[in-house]
């Protein structure tokens, strides 16, 4: 090649596009999930049954409503809504693809219903709601009734419903952009309203339930998936991050801060572009330019 000329022959850098939102994990990944998710759902009835059944023998019941919520409207369609938290359960295991991401899912909705059970028994509730009547019921009958067993009678404070829940789209979020975290969120909404417009829950239940998840997502889960560094962001990874990989022993490497990842960027822009020994700085200047523009970081 004659001296005084620029090698340009670089390959186009290429980006990887996101993971989709819902994708199949595989069979070894779903027997995974299914088994961790049999294993809590045996520790959600020994709680949840146990503390209802402890409450029905007592005699102490406690106040948890205002005078105001019984005027709350009964809508037996949003039956379907209170409902449909069983399939954020059934979408768990194809949106949390990793071992670590649904291990840590696992591991904090044990541990909410743990807690939960503690509030049941130190605060005895129980429903100020009048039964509905069966002609008020019309199509949803036999979805209310089902629900309304599934929900048994003295479990209210705080409402597991609600906090199961937003704990399941909360770690959603971390997966999809703006507007699908703001359809989750009014899905996590409906969801909460739904225990109050079907009579299943009072107002503390509901505030209570969505505290103890937002406490539990934000100082358990997020340590237990290894995004927790002080300091370096938000708490829970954002989407299009990628969580730390485990290594054979088990452990994961330290979270890299913002810049550090802002580092790693240029690094990769660096590693895709070959550069040619004669080529000048602002070349490279404009190889990161390119690879900006493609790529801003926030």
């Amino acid at each position: 090649m004659p001296n005084g000329t620029i090698d340009d022959t670089r390959e186009p850098i290429t980006i990887e596009p996101p993971e989709p939102f819902v994708a199949w994990p595989g069979w070894s990944h779903l027997l995974y999930a299914w088994a961790l998710s049999l294993a809590n759902g045996i520790w959600f009835v020994l709680v949840f049954g146990g503390c209802d059944f402890i409450t029905a023998h007592r005699a102490l019941r406690l106040p948890i409503h205002f005078a105001a919520e019984l005027k709350i409207p009964f809508l037996p369609g949003m039956t379907a809504v209170y409902m449909s938290i069983y399939l954020l359960f059934l979408a768990g295991p194809f949106i949390l693809r990793s071992w670590r991401e649904f291990r840590a899912m696992i591991a904090t909705l044990a541990t909410m219903i743990g807690m939960a059970g503690v509030g049941f028994l130190l605060i005895p509730g129980q429903l100020a709601f009048l039964p509905p009547r069966e002609q008020d019921l019309g199509i949803w009958a036999g979805m209310f009734h089902l629900a309304d067993r599934l929900n048994l009678d003295y479990d209210l404070v705080p409402s597991l419903h609600v906090a199961l829940s937003v704990a399941c789209i909360t770690a959603f979020c971390t997966h999809t952009r703006v507007v699908g975290r703001t359809l989750l969120w009014i899905w996590a909404t409906a969801i909460a309203l739904s225990t109050l417009l079907t009579h299943q829950h009072h107002v503390i239940d509901v505030v209570t339930g969505w505290f103890l998840a937002t406490v539990c997502m934000r100082l358990l889960y997020s340590r237990l998936v290894g995004c927790g560094e002080p300091g370096a962001g938000p708490i829970l990874p954002m989407y299009g991050e990628h969580l730390p990989a485990e290594s054979k022993g088990g452990t994961s490497a330290k979270p890299a801060s913002g810049n550090e990842r802002y580092a790693g960027y240029l690094r990769e822009a660096a590693e895709a572009t070959p550069v040619s020994r004669r080529q000048t700085g602002n070349d490279v200047s404009l190889s990161q330019n390119r690879f900006h523009s493609h790529n801003p970081v926030p």
